[in-house]
């Protein structure tokens, strides 16, 4: 996969940025995989020891039984699955992981390594304290990027006519409609000077789009009026400002219609698209809002909780001499 969109990238074309990001994303999930695989270890125990080997045997590891001092589990579950975590801890101090997820014998495994081996509560305890507080901490982290994505919605200001050109152009394409998953369909517009771009209208803005009388009104060769930000008409149709990094490797060859008309009619005014950008904004700020505060208040009130497990936990360990 890496090596078919390595093919296809350009780096004569900004529009290929995408492929390059393929070649990458597909070479990380590849390093990755091959590393869940080497980390597998094969598991033998005999004669009071308890060998380690790596993949293909490459690397051996050996312990005897009677370092082994105590032992905790820890179980884990996803949405599919459940399993445990065999910790080992060494008179060393080292901490050996057998996992059950990766192991069929795991349970014999077990037996035969913890026989007359001490179960450690108290660790068991510090790890299951660890794990609710890095939930807790993950609550509070997504709690506020929730909120900050509320606040940039808030920032969503109406579109002026003086933040937009409107220009002139024939079109070198049937106006077409492309239906995606959900509410991603979007409207591309090809236009004979600028055959290197895909004037989209897309969002909120195509639904306040006449859509059907403007595919089935203009044509191939017809002349329209498209309505565009100031700062992309800069940058991409007459070249006067510098590209950013995000406007040359991101989406290069879009650009967004803000209003769009013929001699005739016009198809999506601007004071329409405002309404519908209000219209998104305040959805956003209230979803995003609503949840972001959900979320870092949960985190909160768990951190918290964490907190008082924790002192519990040590002072009834103290107690009992551990």
């Amino acid at each position: 996969m890496s090596k078919s969109c390595y093919a296809k990238f350009n780096p004569n074309n900004y529009s290929d940025a995408s492929y390059l990001i393929g070649v990458v994303f597909f070479l990380l999930f590849a390093i990755i995989c091959l590393y869940s695989l080497i980390s597998v270890k094969d598991y033998y125990v005999f004669n009071k020891k308890i060998i380690f080997k790596s993949f293909l045997g490459i690397k051996s590891t050996t312990v005897n039984l009677e370092e082994i001092e105590s032992w905790t589990e820890i179980k884990k579950k996803d949405k599919n699955n459940s399993w445990e975590i065999l910790s080992l801890f060494t008179k060393t101090g080292t901490e050996i992981k057998i996992s059950s997820y990766y192991y069929v014998n795991y349970y014999e495994i077990k037996t035969k390594i913890v026989k007359n081996k001490t179960r450690n509560l108290k660790i068991e305890e510090q790890k299951l304290n660890k794990e609710n507080k890095n939930y807790a901490v993950g609550f509070i982290v997504i709690g506020v990027i929730f909120l900050f994505c509320a606040y940039k919605f808030v920032q969503i200001k109406d579109i002026n006519s003086s933040d937009i050109i409107v220009f002139g152009d024939i079109t070198s394409e049937n106006i077409e409609l492309i239906k995606g998953r959900k509410n991603s369909n979007k409207v591309i517009i090809k236009l004979e000077k600028y055959p290197d771009f895909n004037f989209q209208i897309s969002g909120t803005t195509l639904k306040e789009t006449y859509t059907q009388d403007l595919i089935n009104d203009v044509k191939d060769g017809d002349s329209i009026y498209l309505g565009i930000n100031k700062k992309e008409f800069r940058k991409k149709l007459i070249k006067i400002d510098s590209l950013t990094l995000i406007d040359k490797y991101f989406h290069y060859e879009i650009i967004h219609i803000e209003s769009i008309k013929t001699s005739k009619f016009e198809y999506l005014k601007l004071a329409e698209n405002n309404n519908g950008r209000n219209s998104n904004k305040y959805w956003g700020f209230g979803f995003f809002g609503i949840a972001g505060l959900f979320l870092f208040l949960s985190g909160i009130y768990m951190f918290k909780e964490y907190n008082k497990k924790k002192t519990a936990t040590n002072s009834g360990f103290k107690k009992l001499g551990f």
